[in-house]
């Protein structure tokens, strides 16, 4: 079902999005798709680690990916897309082939690489594109990454070793694998010290290891940024 947003995106065409073509898919784990977009547009391109670019679906839907990549002189960029269930996104990512156009809107602020000094970073299998992209520009400095997920075997594919220090944790539908969660992002900043922590994956997880680490007078995150929802689809 097409969205506001997506009804708009189209309407608007060439004065918002940006064009592109699918140069080369890869299939990085069974519910990971690794995509290779190419185009003039792409060219002349400002791209941080952590920024997103929306994608206008053929169904007019959007949904919102993480570069892992972006030459700006070549114009091109990479997508890591994450597509467990049946949805719009699912569906699209599953029949893409090389050659089909693409527009979106983007790259955009999302969140950011902090500039210095280590990185403690928390998430799910949505997670796994920020954690590359934060991974390829950390140029050397520390990067952990804590996620809680129901397919190890598949994240860990998908970070690759690019991400050689990720810390995986099976959820759980009660929820109390969440302790787990808090305990190992301790451990992680207690042996970082100074270390930036950037939450990110599903909403009530980081709310929940927020108020873990709260209440044990851990470091705040400096940034935290949902990328779904429990009974939500599409979050930007």
């Amino acid at each position: 079902m097409a969205s506001g947003k997506g009804i708009l995106l189209g309407a608007l065409g060439g004065l918002l999005l940006r064009d592109a073509t699918v140069r080369a898919i890869c299939d990085v784990a069974s519910s990971f798709r690794g995509v290779e977009l190419v185009g003039p547009g792409l060219r002349g391109v400002t791209f941080h680690p952590g920024d997103k670019l929306q994608m206008l679906l053929p169904s007019r839907d959007v949904r919102t990916f993480t570069p892992l990549r972006w030459d700006a002189e070549a114009g091109a960029t990479e997508l890591l897309v994450y597509h467990h269930a049946a949805s719009p996104a699912g569906e699209w990512i599953r029949g893409l082939a090389v050659g089909d156009p693409c527009r979106f809107v983007g790259p955009q602020r999302s969140i950011r690489l902090p500039e210095a000094g280590p990185v403690v970073l928390f998430g799910d299998e949505t997670s796994a594109a920020v954690a590359r992209a934060f991974a390829a520009a950390a140029n050397g400095r520390a990067l952990v990454c804590v996620f809680e997920t129901g397919a190890e075997d598949d994240l860990r594919s998908a970070l690759g070793a690019d991400v050689s220090r990720a810390i995986l944790v099976r959820r759980r539908a009660d929820e109390e694998h969440l302790p787990e969660l808090v305990d190992q992002l301790q451990a992680e900043l207690t042996r970082e010290p100074g270390a930036s922590l950037v939450l990110t994956g599903r909403a009530q997880a980081i709310q929940k290891v927020r108020a873990g680490l709260k209440a044990r007078a851990l470091p705040r995150p400096i940034a935290n940024k949902a990328y779904w929802s429990l009974g939500k689809i599409g979050l930007d």
